[in-house]
């Protein structure tokens, strides 16, 4: 425990607009009209890739102002309880800030790592990519375990009915638990897009009784680019440009996005946010969102812990009012080569705190 000072906490409650997916709000414009690829975010940080540069992405924590970071390259993107789960050529990583990233998993040297998706449940994470590897973690990103697909290679994957399904070629593959995996048909060759609603999606295709049978979507104007939903609502991207929603995957409705070269759209916890292929961005509040208010401050004297940390290690604060009989405070910190720092109300100050490393 390297410094202990005391100094003032301030807290807020921030909501969203109302009519999500409603009004779409143009926020940022590229200064040399990149492209923008895939999007991943949860509220107080969202990156969006710039395709245009192998390691550009561009950052935001309120979705408004915009601006360029650099991390590794990622092919697949996914918000998670720490902050983004990246991956691309380079292997697997994960940034809390959208700054520092960490590096949790290199592939062997000269071996191809093609990631073609992400998908959370059961108390752990997959990533799957195109030459057929599956890789599997249950502790937070520090160790991941290393398999090879039954059906040789993948296109996609997602969580939900308690599986795992993912599609390669003419097969799906389904597991419960990451480590056992079955195969059934896939006629259609279908690519796994996500779960939403009860149902397991593609571009174009859609099936409740997990990957068994599937129904055609109806009503855009084409084959789509992409595909996202939040816990109402389904946004897709065509390929033509145009956005729309729907409540079930059958009924679609065209929306205005403010971007006539619109190249995709994800959903990122509170925001829908959608990108161009001439780097502009536009927003839209989440369907069924409180209104907007001003935040309520609130000022309070508080204490902070401060320690250097090493990268991957975990740290885990302990509070006693004995120095006998000591209790975790919170979920253990991940290490990232700089200092962590943690913070508690004023009134602890009686109690004695510890770092557990792990």
């Amino acid at each position: 425990m390297k410094s202990f000072r005391q100094f003032w906490i301030f807290s807020g409650l921030f909501t969203c607009l109302s009519s999500g997916q409603e009004v779409w709000t143009h926020r940022y414009s590229s200064p040399t009209n990149d492209r923008l690829g895939i999007i991943a975010g949860k509220p107080g940080l969202y990156l969006v890739k710039n395709d245009n540069s192998y390691n550009g992405f561009l950052r935001s924590i309120d979705g408004i102002s915009w601006s360029p970071t650099w991390l590794a390259g990622a092919s697949v993107m996914s918000a998670t309880p720490w902050g983004i789960l990246g991956v691309g050529g380079e292997g697997i990583w994960w940034t809390e800030n959208g700054v520092n990233l960490i590096l949790v998993f290199k592939p062997l040297g000269g071996i191809a790592f093609n990631p073609r998706g992400i998908a959370s449940g059961n108390n752990c994470w997959i990533v799957v990519t195109a030459e057929g590897a599956i890789l599997r973690s249950t502790d937070g990103f520090s160790g991941w375990e290393y398999q090879l697909s039954p059906a040789g290679t993948f296109s996609g994957i997602a969580f939900g009915d308690g599986i795992f399904l993912a599609s390669s070629g003419k097969y799906f593959v389904t597991s419960v638990d990451g480590i056992s995996w079955r195969l059934k048909p896939n006629p259609g060759r279908i690519v796994i897009q996500g779960f939403g609603n009860g149902k397991f999606y593609g571009f174009n295709d859609f099936s409740t009784d997990q990957g068994v049978s599937w129904q055609a979507f109806t009503g855009t104007s084409g084959s789509n680019a992409s595909i996202s939903n939040d816990s109402k609502s389904f946004v897709a991207v065509t390929w033509d440009n145009q956005l729309y929603i729907s409540t079930n995957l059958t009924t679609w409705t065209l929306r205005e996005s403010e971007i006539t070269d619109l190249n995709n759209a994800s959903f990122c916890g509170d925001l829908w946010i959608a990108a161009s292929s001439t780097g502009r961005i536009s927003t839209s509040p989440v369907l069924g969102a409180p209104p907007l208010t001003a935040p309520s401050l609130a000022i309070a004297p508080a204490m902070e812990l401060k320690w250097d940390s090493i990268t991957g290690r975990k740290y885990q604060i302990q509070s006693s009012s004995d120095n006998s009989s000591w209790e975790n405070v919170g979920s253990p910190m991940l290490g990232n080569g700089s200092g962590l720092r943690f913070t508690s109300p004023i009134e602890d100050y009686r109690k004695f705190f510890r770092v557990e490393v792990r």
